[in-house]
């Protein structure tokens, strides 16, 4: 078989090459459809299988980015989208969420080695869901809650990659007096890429040691493009029941993690 390694292979952060693959098409899928998916599902994956936290960001963060950005495309292309993404919220972006993105990865460079990512990341979403089902038939966000809501998600987001569910309930929340699906999954992938892109490109200035987890450039973004165009041919069928897989999946990933961390 075909394996990628990232780390000390005594760790056992071994994946068979195909089946990384096969996670990031359905990831990327995911993400297509629900507007959230690569980070939210496929940082608690790569958690089960030992890899470091840093390591799982330099690898998911682009495939995020890419995703997005082929959707934002698509949703124009597909659904003739032709509005304008909120200039509010891209000033909230950068006044609060931005900010605490760099406080979320300083904290995680500073206390990485302390800090256990399988219980964090799975309370991170069981708090996420909690907060998404209880905020869900509740009134738009005042404008103290936005702030809130911002810099809350950019911390954890920074921190553990994981800010995926709350960066939706936030626009969705927004938009909820418009009842515009299209425009929150416009504005949902047009803020992942935002996030994700802002989040990667201090990883990458803050020049982080890392260890490279090892694939195919070409056959991902292939991968990507495909799982992109496929999605958007069947979101509209199948959007809500995609939107609670996610959630269900996230679920069992957490557990899967608890489980991981009683066990050993």
């Amino acid at each position: 078989m075909n394996y990628f390694t990232c780390g000390d292979i005594s760790e056992k952060n071994i994946v068979d090459l195909t089946i990384l693959y096969i996670i990031v098409f359905l990831l990327s899928l995911t993400q297509s459809i629900a507007g959230v998916g690569v980070l939210v599902l496929g940082t608690p994956i790569l958690l089960i299988y030992n890899f470091a936290m840093l390591d799982i960001m330099f690898f998911l963060l682009p495939i995020s980015v890419i995703t997005s950005l082929l959707n934002i495309t698509l949703l124009r292309f597909f659904y003739n989208y032709t509005k304008k993404v909120n200039l509010n919220l891209i000033k909230y972006f950068f006044i609060f969420c931005i900010p605490s993105i760099l406080i979320g990865i300083f904290m995680l460079k500073k206390f990485s080695n302390e800090i256990n990512f399988n219980i964090l990341v799975s309370l991170i979403i069981f708090i996420s869901i909690f907060l998404k089902i209880k905020f869900n038939n509740n009134d738009t966000l005042t404008k103290k809650s936005k702030k809130i809501f911002t810099i809350v998600m950019g911390f954890v987001h920074g921190l553990t990659n994981s800010g995926g569910t709350l960066l939706s309930l936030f626009l969705l929340r927004n938009n909820k007096q418009n009842n515009n699906l299209t425009k929150s999954t416009f504005e949902i992938h047009f803020f992942y890429a935002l996030l994700a892109g802002t989040q990667f490109l201090i990883l990458i200035l803050l020049d982080e040691n890392r260890n490279k987890i090892d694939t195919d450039i070409i056959t991902l973004i292939i991968l990507i493009f495909l799982s992109t165009i496929f999605g958007n041919l069947i979101s509209n069928k199948i959007k809500k029941i995609t939107e609670l897989s996610i959630y269900i999946l996230a679920i069992l990933s957490a557990l899967f993690l608890l489980k991981n961390f009683f066990i050993t």
